[in-house]
């Protein structure tokens, strides 16, 4: 926790130049939410790791009530406001809501800074109406990646950035393991109790740059699962 907070503080003022910031992903996300709010609602929608706002900013034409969490101060300041939402600086191991309150939940590129994924996906679905809906894109997938990417990415932050390298390890933890894997995932998300999990190979945008969609040939993973 304590490298995402270091890690991604120095990343403030740079991170909306990140590519999921693209316009074409921008709406690849938008048909999304709008697809998952037709069928869970749209009265209420929770971004974990909500960063500068990339969610927020997308779905607050569509939702009636917003709710972000981070744990990087500086992130936070970085949103502004947004109408209809609130902000909070919280773990998402221990969500600050009450049971059954949320349409949707959402992370996008947030599972893989994670150092477990029970204890957050436990709070999701707790924090999800009968009905909901978890949704979360663009972690890597284990089965493309392999961990001399995070290697040689962490060496040259810390060359350029300035950013430790054993930091960025920590805060980009998937990363550093080689990605996330999908069946695994899965599985845990049906232990938990969710229903109707799809796991979706993707490679980032458009989805069907490579003619083979075999799980091998996928950058990221995308997750549907249902409470």
């Amino acid at each position: 926790m304590e490298a995402n907070i270091e890690y991604h503080t120095r990343w403030v003022d740079a991170y909306d130049e990140q590519p999921h910031f693209l316009p074409e992903n921008k709406k690849r996300v938008k048909e999304l939410l709008l697809e998952y709010g037709k069928e869970s609602g749209f009265d209420s929608i929770l971004d974990l790791g909500c960063g500068t706002g990339f969610i927020l900013n997308i779905a607050k034409k569509y939702f009636r009530s917003m709710v972000g969490i981070d744990i990087t101060p500086g992130m936070i300041k970085k949103i502004g406001n947004i109408k209809n939402s609130s902000i909070y600086l919280a773990d998402s191991e221990s969500l600050p809501f009450k049971d059954n309150c949320f349409n949707i939940c959402t992370g996008h590129a947030f599972l893989h800074h994670l150092f477990e994924f029970e204890p957050t996906l436990t709070e999701v679905y707790r924090v999800l109406k009968k009905g909901g809906i978890l949704y979360t894109d663009q972690d890597p997938n284990l089965y493309f990646w392999d961990n001399s990417v995070a290697e040689r990415a962490a060496k040259t932050l810390e060359k350029e950035k300035g950013i430790p390298e054993d930091v960025t390890k920590l805060a980009e933890y998937h990363d550093a393991l080689g990605g996330i894997d999908g069946d695994k995932i899965k599985d845990l998300l049906y232990t938990i109790g969710y229903r109707e999990v799809e796991v979706t190979y993707i490679w980032f945008v458009p989805e069907g740059t490579s003619k083979e969609t075999k799980k091998s040939n996928m950058k990221y993973i995308r997750i549907k699962a249902k409470k």
